[in-house]
């Protein structure tokens, strides 16, 4: 390789971040995102807006139908500040179950908080039962629940999970909401190939997204000042994938949404490099083919002279491309199969 391509190679090799392409963007679905037809059940919704809102606003000594207890005493949900460096202003939208590792953490999940392990469980098989052949949902269980609340106006800037080796990451996206007329819009995007796709979540709503949609693609949640309602979205991940209290060597990446871009972006340099690749080989096959057909019509030699080209019938013989005619293999060392 001369020095000059060899640089150029290890130039792009050492890509750490990509150029946006000129908007406007292509609306593309991303590989790898399904997106349920039918919501989860009422009763699902119900119980899980419930556990979120346990007083819910209602009349003074309205009684809970699960426990009996006056709902003002179950007190407000503890939501916690998401992006504590902004003390001052930041929104209280954010909680995390903790980790419930493998079928007995699936039974302490169970114990600890059974609305959303119904909730979450009854989800999973409807994606099951969607894409039965999507390999990531091979062993998938809800180990890690992270929430995020949505009020009007609020939202969640474009970033990309944490990285992970191709195909790994994956996360069980579920919408509960009160947004009925202008719903939160969740987007994906892939800024360096000028891809986009966004997705209007409703209440009820199930999303499972892995391969090139986790890998290549970033995501957000859209501010919207009009926005109808709240939303509830809860990501719910494998353990060794979740971002929250991230385990240790679980994954062979640095940890965080930057060094995540920076995978991503590296990955998709090699796609981009691999595409030219393939073009710029096409281009020259185009290009021998048309100066062939060009010398031919001017009863030339056409450069295929002799040529064995990749058809072969049940005697062992090959076609020949100049004579339109077929021949047997030539004997070893012949450069010419041997005309009948």
């Amino acid at each position: 390789m001369p020095k000059s391509a060899a640089k150029s190679a290890a130039k792009s090799a050492a890509v750490i971040e990509l150029p946006d392409a000129p908007k406007p963007w292509t609306k593309e679905k991303p590989k790898g995102l399904y997106v349920c037809s039918e919501p989860l059940s009422k009763g699902a919704r119900l119980d899980t807006w419930r556990f979120f809102h346990p007083t819910n606003s209602l009349p003074e000594g309205a009684v809970d139908d699960k426990t009996g207890k006056p709902r003002s005493e179950l007190g407000e949900f503890p939501w916690y500040q998401r992006f504590k460096r902004f003390p001052k202003t930041a929104h209280h939208n954010g909680w995390h179950s903790g980790h419930y590792r493998g079928e007995e953490g699936m039974a302490k999940l169970q114990e600890d908080l059974p609305v959303l392990h119904a909730t979450a469980m009854e989800a999973l098989e409807m994606v099951k039962a969607a894409v039965p052949d999507e390999a990531a949902l091979e062993g998938f269980l809800p180990e890690s629940i992270a929430v995020m609340r949505h009020k009007r106006g609020w939202g969640l800037g474009r970033h990309f999970d944490n990285a992970h080796p191709v195909g790994k990451g994956a996360v069980l996206m579920l919408t509960f909401s009160t947004a009925f007329y202008e719903c939160r819009v969740f987007k994906f995007s892939c800024p360096p190939l000028g891809l986009e796709y966004p997705v209007e979540t409703t209440d009820g709503q199930v999303i499972f997204f892995t391969g090139e949609a986790y890998d290549l693609w970033a995501h957000e949640s859209l501010h919207n000042e009009k926005q109808s309602g709240e939303v509830i979205s809860l990501s719910i991940r494998m353990t060794d994938v979740c971002g929250y209290m991230a385990t240790p060597g679980a994954s062979p990446y640095k940890p965080g949404a930057p060094a995540a871009k920076k995978v991503a972006h590296e990955r998709i340099a090699f796609k981009l490099k691999a595409k030219a690749a393939e073009a710029a080989e096409a281009a020259e096959a185009a290009e021998a083919a048309e100066a062939a057909k060009k010398a031919k019509a001017r009863g030339g030699p056409s450069g295929l002279e002799g040529q064995v080209v990749g058809l072969q019938d049940a005697s062992g013989r090959h076609y020949l491309a100049d004579a339109k005619t077929w021949a047997p293999l030539p004997a070893s060392g012949d450069k010419r199969p041997r005309s009948e």
